[in-house]
Order: C-alpha cells, then sequence, then structure tokens
C-alpha cells in the first residue's frame, strides 16, 4: 500500500481525517508518519488544536496497525481501547505524528491475531515539532481476527 493509497482509505473509512485533511507522508515497514495543515486543525489561539494533535496521534496508531494488517491479508477489526496524550509544546506550524513498531513486535502482534486471539498491543506516537516532542500519545490498541465476534 502507497502512502497515498493509505491517505484514501483513511478518507474513506475515518470521514474525519478527510475534515483534517490528513496526509500519509511516510509509510515504511516498521514506521508511518501523518500531517495535517495548521490552519484546519487551530484553536482560537492560532496553534494546534488539542483535540487534533490527539486524534492525529489516535489516527496513526490505528491507520499503521491498519495498512499492517492489510499488508500481510489478516483481516481484523482495529480500535483504540485507551488512549492518553501529555502535551508539552504548542504547535504552531503543520502538524505531524509519527509511530515507529519494529518488526518483531510486528510479527507478535500478527501472530497472535493469525492464532485467533483477541490482541492488545501499546503504541507510543511521537508529535514533533521542529524536531521536538510537542506531545506524547500512547494508545491501547485491540484487534480481533474478522472471524471471531466483536461482542
Amino acid at each position: 500500500m502507497t502512502p497515498e493509497q493509505l491517505t484514501t482509505e483513511l478518507h474513506r473509512l475515518l470521514p474525519l481525517t478527510a475534515a483534517m485533511q490528513v496526509e500519509v507522508v511516510d509509510l515504511r515497514p516498521e514506521s508511518l508518519i501523518l500531517q495535517a495543515p495548521l490552519d484546519a486543525n487551530r484553536n482560537h489561539a492560532g496553534n494546534a488544536f488539542a483535540g487534533s494533535l490527539y486524534a492525529l496521534a489516535s489516527i496513526a496508531g490505528w491507520a499503521f496497525l491498519y495498512q499492517l494488517t492489510q499488508r500481510e491479508s489478516v483481516p481484523a477489526e482495529l480500535v483504540l481501547a485507551d488512549g492518553r496524550i501529555r502535551y508539552r509544546r504548542p504547535v504552531r506550524k503543520t502538524l505531524f505524528a509519527q509511530v515507529l513498531l519494529p518488526s518483531d513486535e510486528q510479527q507478535r502482534f500478527l501472530a497472535s491475531l493469525i492464532g485467533g486471539h483477541r490482541t492488545r498491543l501499546r503504541l507510543d506516537v511521537g508529535v514533533p515539532d521542529l524536531e521536538q516532542p510537542a506531545a506524547l500519545f500512547q494508545g491501547l490498541y485491540v484487534a480481533v481476527p474478522a472471524a471471531l465476534p466483536t461482542a
């Protein structure tokens, strides 16, 4: 899946991403970077709206897992079960969210899904601003194999 294809999928599956003008700007086997323009995601003071930063970060984690399950042909329902963010400084330019998941962790995640298990994975998503962390999001994602009932 290319960054452009994943962007299109995000806009289709999560309409908020279209309103936020989210784009996948980098997609590699172990990482993903999303961006969104400040103008569409600003608060009354002209900084990035905290809710937009939270949304972008949580979507980055979900998007990485979505493309991973698609890439490996392991159908799953993915949800964010818990998320926390710590804001460190205002963002005054384009918003970014970056996630990294090493291949060994990916393989454990996929093996559990292939084995028919509900799988939990905690991801850290950085929200950089000029190469310094503006915020750090920690999300607990749950994946349910598509063959299992979600209830």
